[in-house]
């Protein structure tokens, strides 16, 4: 958190940097003051206090390149979008070495995960869910854990 002080505009006039405008930086200090961005600051001040906060530990990494690095570094088989998916919410660094995702961390990355799961399996055809059925519970369980999927489940 950068300041957990609120300033006036006129503390803020006060120290203005010497590579911006003066039109600009008045701008900037009557933004800061205005009730639209203390309402911001204090919903994402809020959000960082919150232990559940980081849901992606992929970096600046995209979806693409991440599924791309995985394919590169394990295989094909690694570069799953389930097994992508969630190597971006437990960290790329995390993966063992066959390149499948290490468990994610926070509660609401888990929820997340195993929502994407099911949205997965009801998009796949009646076929296709009796063979993937085991797979997606297995990759459930490796994510969250039994008690907490068998908690989901009941």
């Amino acid at each position: 958190m950068a300041c957990k002080k609120l300033l006036r505009q006129s503390q803020y006039l006060r120290v203005q940097p010497e590579w911006i405008s003066d039109e600009a930086w008045r701008k900037i200090c009557a933004y800061w003051c205005s009730p639209e961005f203390l309402k911001k600051r204090t919903r994402a001040q809020k959000s960082r206090l919150q232990s559940d906060f980081a849901q992606n530990r992929g970096g600046s990494r995209p979806y693409g390149q991440t599924k791309q690095y995985l394919e590169k570094k394990y295989g094909p088989e690694a570069a799953t979008d389930i097994n992508t998916y969630c190597c971006m919410k437990s960290g790329v660094n995390n993966c063992d070495s066959n390149g499948k995702s290490g468990p994610i961390p926070t509660e609401k990355a888990q929820r997340m995960t195993i929502l994407l799961l099911f949205k997965l399996s009801v998009q796949m055809t009646l076929s296709n869910l009796r063979v993937m059925d085991s797979l997606m519970l297995m990759s459930c369980t490796k994510v969250v854990g039994v008690d907490w999927l068998m908690g989901v489940c009941q």
